[in-house]
């Protein structure tokens, strides 16, 4: 997850700005844990607060490292 958000381009999500990816980085995911959505191979979801809201977030890992 940390180098989905590293590389994330905020432009692409509405409502997400450089100062919510900025705080998500120094928080480092404290807002919540990911948590594995059950049934779904390598899918994990958590919410994130931002400046007006709260985004909610599907995390599916697509390539093994």
């Amino acid at each position: 997850m940390r180098q989905w958000i590293s590389n994330l381009n905020v432009h692409e999500i509405k409502g997400l700005t450089i100062r919510d990816k900025q705080k998500i980085i120094k928080n480092d995911f404290e807002d919540e844990e990911a948590v594995l959505i059950k049934g779904i191979k390598n899918t994990w979801h958590f919410s994130i607060r931002t400046k007006k809201s709260i985004g909610f977030v599907n995390f599916v890992m697509t390539k093994k490292n």
